[in-house]
């Protein structure tokens, strides 16, 4: 009896089940059916474009501006300095990427015909062209922040950053005569909503081949953005720290120890980043014998100041050396005062009991 009724149970288990499925499954339909009815219903379609188009227009507004700074940076660049050439060209590149990001987000869902996936490929491009801008200016000048490894300040010749430039333009054009029909386009569908227009470049003349290629030639013969290097050796500091013993200038004395440390801070000049920046550190012991390198490698912004500390460094207690520092000079550097520093080390023998007065 007891298995009849558990096998009842189970069958009527599993009816329920079935017959759960089967109304969860008519409910889907229902539910589905009435959403598919709301959009394509007139009113949920208007619904949508008004809201796509509150959303375009302030991607249209920051648009406008951010246009306006391009005309203003195509016709002026040749006038900036160079960090303000590099800001500048950042900061539109970043401000058209949030556009693009912004343009996406407001096609979805999307609004009647292909206004939606045509405005936010419009502002894509737009964006795109800013960052082929960016890319061309910065390899013709050099002014990343701090260049690659062994890389040239000129990445780009005079032809290559005219095409790029070029390429600019032309996606710069393109996009604003995709732009003019998407305003009648939305206004005569349901919700009759108002897009504005947003021509990008107002002067179309700014973004042909031949105005690029005369950019090119200003941008290169400007005397602002002319490029400037010069390293300097602000300071070099030694572990252990000296003896606070009164020597003569340029004489140093360490407390008995048979090896030492080099900091140097360097400081950037130039209008460049730099990189590598090479220093190397020189014992030379002052009765002959082995030389004791320590040599290391950095990089510094334009305007930039950095610390380095170098290997260590082999002393002998009780012997007297010459400690050099030298800092290699940028590639272009002309100046060459403030590179080296130059020290007599005297280090105190071992069975020597040095004490420090306190002041």
């Amino acid at each position: 009896m007891a298995r009849r009724r558990r096998s009842r149970t189970k069958s009527v288990n599993a009816r329920l089940v079935v017959v759960a499925v089967l109304v969860l499954g008519l409910a889907a339909l229902v539910i589905n059916g009435i959403v598919s009815a709301a959009r394509s219903s007139s009113s949920y379609e208007a619904l949508i474009n008004q809201s796509f188009a509150v959303q375009a227009n302030s991607v249209i507004a920051a648009q406008t501006v951010q246009g306006r700074e391009l005309t203003s940076l195509l016709k002026n660049a040749p006038g900036f300095s160079r960090s303000a050439l590099q800001q500048t060209l950042s900061i539109l590149t970043r401000s058209t990427e949030s556009s693009a990001s912004q343009a996406s987000i407001a096609a979805s869902p999307p609004p009647s015909g292909s206004v939606g996936s045509t405005f936010s490929a419009i502002v894509r491009d737009r964006a795109q062209a800013a960052l082929l801008i960016q890319q061309s200016i910065t390899g013709l000048l050099g002014l990343t922040g701090i260049p690659q490894t062994g890389s040239a300040h000129a990445l780009l010749t005079s032809a290559q950053a005219t095409d790029q430039l070029s390429q600019a333009g032309a996606l710069l054009m393109a996009a604003d005569v995709a732009d003019l029909p998407l305003h009648k386009t939305l206004l005569s569908a349901p919700g009759h909503a108002v897009m504005h227009q947003s021509p990008f470049v107002t002067d179309s003349g700014l973004l042909t081949r031949s105005a690029m290629a005369q950019l090119v030639s200003l941008l290169e013969t400007s005397a602002s953005l002319t490029a400037s290097h010069q390293l300097s050796l602000l300071s070099a500091s030694l572990a252990p720290s000296p003896l606070p013993t009164s020597s003569a200038s340029n004489t140093i004395t360490m407390p008995p120890t048979s090896s030492l440390v080099v900091t140097v801070v360097i400081k950037n000049l130039g209008n460049v980043g730099e990189n590598p920046v090479a220093v190397q550190a020189t014992i030379t012991p002052g009765q002959g014998g082995v030389p004791s390198i320590a040599r290391g490698t950095t990089s510094v912004s334009a305007g930039g100041t950095v610390s380095l500390q170098l290997p260590q460094l082999t002393l002998v207690p009780g012997s007297t050396v010459t400690l050099s520092v030298a800092l290699s000079p940028a590639p272009g550097q002309t100046t060459r005062s403030g590179l080296t520093q130059t020290y007599n080390v005297v280090v105190a023998p071992s069975s020597v009991t040095t004490t420090t007065r306190k002041p």
